[in-house]
C-alpha cells in the first residue's frame, strides 16, 4: 500500500492513509445508517495522543514529516536490536547471580 520505503514519506504515507479512511468511511456510512452492519461495542479503553506527547520523537526525525519511511523503518529495526541486547545481557546478569540464602 505504501510503495516503496525510500521513496515514500511519513507525510506521503499519512496523506494516503487519510484518502483510504475517507473511502472506507464513504463506503461503510450507508450500511451504518441503513443498520445493515450491526454495532459492536469497542474492546478496551481506546488512546488518544496529544502534540507534546510527539516531541522526543519528533527530534529524531532528520526531515520531520518529509523523512522518508526508509529511515523509520531502520530506526525501529535499531530499537529491537538494541531491546535484544540489553534483554540477553538482563538475563546473563541475572543467571550470575549466587540464588538467595536461606536464614
Amino acid at each position: 500500500m505504501f510503495g516503496d520505503p525510500q521513496r515514500e514519506t511519513l507525510a506521503t504515507t499519512y496523506d494516503k492513509l487519510r484518502v483510504r479512511a475517507t473511502e472506507l468511511f464513504a463506503d461503510t456510512w450507508p450500511l451504518i445508517r441503513t443498520g445493515k452492519i450491526a454495532a459492536s461495542p469497542q474492546q478496551g479503553n481506546g488512546s488518544y495522543h496529544r502534540v507534546k506527547d510527539k516531541e522526543p520523537w519528533w527530534l529524531l526525525l532528520p526531515n520531520g514529516y518529509d523523512t522518508p519511511v526508509e529511515i523509520i523503518q531502520d530506526m525501529g529495526a535499531e530499537q529491537a536490536a538494541s531491546a535484544t541486547f540489553w534483554n540477553k545481557y538482563d538475563e546473563e546478569i541475572a543467571a550470575m547471580k549466587p540464588p538467595p540464602q536461606s536464614k
